[in-house]
């Protein structure tokens, strides 16, 4: 099938991500410090972690059809799953596991964040569809500014 490709391990293993998680998960194990001459551009590029995927958000979220993304059915079922059952599923499994209090309130907040725009990233550069991904991570951004403090509220109410 077209659509289907072989994921290598070794290409998982060599990747850029992984080799750079392993260095970072060994230097902080080994409380290594790095010199400033590292440590400077290191910080800086850091800084960027927020600005940076906000600016690729806006591209792709100018690239949307919001009218013919609410027009798709579809793209309310996955919301309702991405908005709302995973992270009441998450959430009582949390507390199940005896989570509570201020923990309990960050994941809750973490599980109702809307869709990453690294999804269109992902889409895009797979050569998938690229435009359902788009508009599912605008949508998603849009109806979590209601989802996200309703379920919030309710679990600080539980917690």
């Amino acid at each position: 099938d077209k659509g289907e490709s072989k994921v290598s391990l070794r290409k998982v293993f060599i990747s850029p991500g992984t080799v750079g998680l392993v260095i970072g998960l060994l230097l902080f194990v080994c409380r290594v410090s790095l010199p400033e001459l590292v440590l400077a551009p290191v910080q800086h590029l850091a800084a960027l972690n927020t600005p940076l995927p906000m600016l690729f958000a806006g591209y792709y979220l100018s690239r949307v059809d919001l009218k013919a993304a609410l027009g798709r059915p579809a793209n309310y079922a996955a919301l309702a799953v991405r908005l709302l059952v995973v992270p009441a599923v998450g959430i009582a499994l949390m507390y199940l596991c005896g989570v509570r209090g201020a923990m309990l309130t960050s994941m809750a907040i973490a599980a109702t964040a809307p869709t990453a725009v690294a999804v269109s990233m992902f889409a895009d550069r797979f050569k998938q569809d690229a435009e359902t991904a788009v508009n599912l991570v605008a949508l998603s951004t849009l109806f979590s500014v209601v989802t996200m403090p309703l379920i919030v509220a309710a679990v600080q109410a539980i917690a």
